[in-house]
């Protein structure tokens, strides 16, 4: 049977990004949505169902701006949504860019 020996390198160091997680954009965009004035997202999960969250909101009212690293919203607080118009014309986004 062979033998090896394995010595320490050192300490690890850097770094990592982690892709954005979908439950938390949910409720980002939701919250943000309520508060009063601009709230910036960062690292959001650029997914289908968080990008029909971030409609469902426009379609109440909501302003939301989008970039490749973050999302806009502009919340209107806790009475600022309104009743949005007839859904069955209205497109869906397919990727983030479509914002």
């Amino acid at each position: 049977m062979a033998s090896l020996t394995i010595m320490p390198g050192g300490p690890l160091k850097g770094t990592v990004s982690v892709p954005g997680d979908k439950s938390i954009t949910h409720r980002a965009i939701m919250l943000s949505a309520l508060a009063n004035g601009e709230t910036t997202i960062t690292g959001y999960c650029p997914g289908e169902d968080c990008l029909n969250t971030a409609q469902a909101f426009r379609d109440m009212g909501i302003r939301i701006e989008a970039t490749a690293t973050a999302l806009h919203v502009f919340g209107k607080g806790q009475w600022g949504l309104t009743e949005p118009a007839d859904r069955s014309t209205a497109a869906i986004p397919e990727r983030a860019s479509d914002f």
